[in-house]
């Protein structure tokens, strides 16, 4: 298990002494001890390893790197600077010291960065450096693609966390009334109130969201049936869509072919929703049949074939697949908007539903049929 630890090392040869923080396994630590001509000056455990870098913190990462690298830093001194800078999250500054050391055994970048707490997308990217120039386009691209990518995260999580809220309300109104002011009222008026109609109401609303709650795990294992579902499927589905245009015009912008960008993404997507539309496509091409007759061809989306075309006839596929994930992204974003509007209005039904057929049950009991009738 990999830990982390604050480090001296010492340059022998430069006598230029770094502080920072490393991740490294037991092993891994036992042959820093042997890096040549550096000697470990003080080194201490300072708890576990947090695993791969959150997608906060490769933004973080990328913004650095790229603002660094623009401004003319060299990759090496712009590492350096990361690595020695106080102010940078320490776990930041632990990967990047592993790639600091990776440097000073002179490796090359893309083989440099290949280390674990980064993610595979990262790695990937960073196997098509060729010069400076590429690797400013490079992380520029990441730093755009993991801003999005943010972005998207708290899209999401602001579309889910209000209905999870206003169901939580709802939960804690039914046990306040059901466990103290039935209870309680009572007491007061020394008669047993029949809940009956409004336990049937509101086991009806425990059964429709337990049911909707199984039904989401069920669908989201699967989201090939998760995207058919109103309203919650279009906004997956304009996700799905939106990661995948994006890293295809990443890679296509950074001169990778898009038979090559096609692959790759494919074999790191977990969407079965994606492998069904985009499996078929790629299975075709690599049979030798022409990419835009193989989109003309696949009606599941259309969009798709259209893009293509335009891409043939301007020669740039990286221009039309950034457009096409701008325009996933904006329509997420109208969904995730939708959502909000909906579930508001829909939940506020729900509680008026069960507080009214409490209401009727207090009144039926004691007003019509209970105490004030028999006095």
């Amino acid at each position: 298990m990999k830990k982390l630890y604050k480090i001296i090392l010492k340059d022998k040869i430069s006598d230029d002494v770094y502080k920072s923080y490393i991740i490294m396994s037991g092993p891994e630590l036992r042959e820093l001890y042997n890096f040549p001509d550096h000697e470990v000056m003080y080194i201490k455990e300072k708890g576990f390893s947090p695993g791969k870098l959150k997608i906060k913190k490769m933004y973080e990462l990328c913004q650095r790197i790229y603002l660094l690298c623009e401004s003319g830093y060299g990759i090496y001194k712009t590492v350096q600077y990361i690595v020695m800078n106080e102010d940078v999250d320490k776990f930041i500054r632990a990967v990047m010291f592993r790639v600091f050391l990776n440097f000073k055994s002179g490796m090359s970048v893309n083989k440099a960065f290949d280390v674990g707490e980064f993610d595979e997308y990262f790695i990937y990217s960073l196997k098509f450096v060729v010069n400076e120039n590429t690797l400013v386009n490079i992380f520029r691209e990441l730093n755009e693609y993991y801003l999005n990518f943010q972005r998207i995260k708290n899209e999401i999580f602001k579309a889910m966390l209000y209905p999870f809220i206003l169901l939580f309300s709802v939960i804690v109104l039914l046990v306040f009334l059901n466990f103290y002011f039935i209870p309680s009222l009572s007491r007061l008026y020394g008669y047993d109130i029949n809940l009956c109609f409004s336990r049937i109401v509101q086991n009806s609303v425990f059964i429709i969201f337990f049911i909707m709650f199984i039904n989401f795990i069920v669908l989201f294992i699967n989201d090939c049936i998760f995207v058919k579902i109103p309203v919650f499927g279009k906004m997956y589905k304009n996700y799905v869509l939106y990661i995948f245009t994006r890293n295809i015009s990443v890679l296509t912008k950074n001169g990778i072919p898009i038979f090559d960008a096609f692959e790759k993404v494919i074999d790191n997507t977990r969407s079965k929703y994606i492998l069904s539309v985009f499996l078929s496509v790629y299975e075709s091409v690599v049979k030798g049949e022409n990419i835009e007759n193989v989109f003309k061809h696949n009606n599941k989306i259309k969009e798709f074939s259209i893009a293509v075309s335009i891409s043939n006839k301007k020669g740039n596929y990286g221009e039309v697949f950034d457009f096409l994930c701008k325009n996933y992204y904006s329509s997420f974003k109208n969904s995730t908007d939708k959502i909000l509007k909906v579930t508001e209005p829909f939940f506020i039904l729900v509680i008026s539903a069960v507080i009214l057929s409490i209401v009727y049950d207090i009144y039926s009991g004691i007003f019509l049929g209970g105490m004030f009738i028999e006095n």
